[in-house]
């Protein structure tokens, strides 16, 4: 990030490219998630880290799955603790709902049919929907190479995180954040405590400025899941240091989105500014013409509060010594 001076006010310029994607499930916009042909795209698409979850048959096989059941995405039924590997291993992992027959042949992989595929400077982070079978990951993991600061791990209890740390000391361990009201000062003392690197954050969480300033003052490492696009993206995040960014699709997350002036994303338009100009006035108003607003609140990182406007089309401009910047967007709920 960078300084630049606006009406005596001292505002960041966001270097978007420096955010960090992760593949979501390999590269699962375009390609089965959690699967080898998926996993084989994110590499060849570029990415340098990759989310996969992983869970385990009635067995014990540690195989790349997300839900509990492989009814979602596969042609069968059942839970996959209730099911043998051998039982799994017949299914198509297609998942024929989102591509159809495109993809009828894939098969789900085990944790090191995966790791065959991944080369060793890519960074894995492991979604761990259960922790009982830690021990046989830590093998794994061993057998092919895998150095413990190319992994990171998504837990969802203090308690799982304890047991992971049992067996990797020194790789990253980020708790799985769903629900504000883990958001608290006792709570978040607890995740210090555990020596826990940072939270993974579900975007769809509403954080309120008070709970912002609650995250930002325990200087963790952040994860977001559930990203379609950058526009998603609470950009008060964006502002405060690198954020890791698990995402489907990098298309819709691209690396020189800071070429842009002006962005709407969730509930504020960034204002980018790499040319350091004067800011002379700003306005808003909404497209039917029955809103306008001059002289915007624009705070120290460059961000206007849109959240406050009912929903709609509008028009924001941005006048400075050098230029004009027009942005419609659409405020939503």
């Amino acid at each position: 990030m960078r300084l630049f001076v606006a009406n005596c006010l001292i505002l960041l310029y966001v270097d978007l490219a420096s955010q960090t994607l992760i593949a979501h499930r390999g590269y699962s916009s375009e390609f089965p998630e959690n699967t080898l042909i998926s996993i084989e795209q994110a590499i060849n698409h570029g990415f340098d880290f990759i989310e996969i979850d992983l869970r385990t048959t009635k067995d014990g096989k540690i195989v790349l799955l997300h839900d509990e059941t492989v009814d979602r995405t596969s042609n069968g039924t059942g839970h996959i603790n209730h099911l043998m590997y051998e039982q799994v291993s017949k299914l198509d992992f297609g998942y024929s709902d989102k591509f159809g027959s495109r993809y009828s042949r894939a098969k789900i992989p085990t944790f090191s049919d995966a790791l065959e595929k991944i080369e060793r400077n890519v960074h894995l982070v492991l979604d761990l929907k259960e922790v009982q079978y830690i021990s046989d990951i830590d093998n794994i993991l061993d057998e092919f190479l895998f150095e413990e600061n190319h992994v990171s791990f998504i837990v969802y209890s203090i308690g799982h995180g304890l047991e992971v740390k049992k067996y990797f000391e020194d790789a990253r361990i980020f708790l799985a954040l769903f629900t504000t009201t883990k958001l608290n000062e006792e709570h978040l003392s607890d995740v210090t405590a555990a020596g826990f690197d940072g939270l993974a954050i579900n975007n769809r969480l509403e954080i309120s400025s008070a709970d912002f300033e609650l995250i930002q003052s325990k200087h963790f490492e952040l994860i977001f899941s559930n990203i379609g696009s950058i526009k998603e993206v609470d950009p008060r995040f964006l502002v405060n240091g690198e954020t890791k960014f698990i995402v489907d699709d990098p298309r819709r997350f691209p690396s020189d989105y800071s070429n842009s002036i002006l962005v709407h994303t969730k509930n504020y338009i960034l204002f980018h500014n790499p040319q350091h100009e004067i800011i002379h006035e700003t306005s808003l108003v909404s497209f039917d013409g029955k809103f306008s607003a001059k002289n915007l609140e624009i705070d120290e990182n460059g961000l206007i509060p849109t959240g406050h406007l009912s929903p709609g089309v509008y028009i924001a401009r941005i006048f400075t010594n050098m230029n004009s910047y027009v942005l419609k967007f659409y405020q939503s709920n």
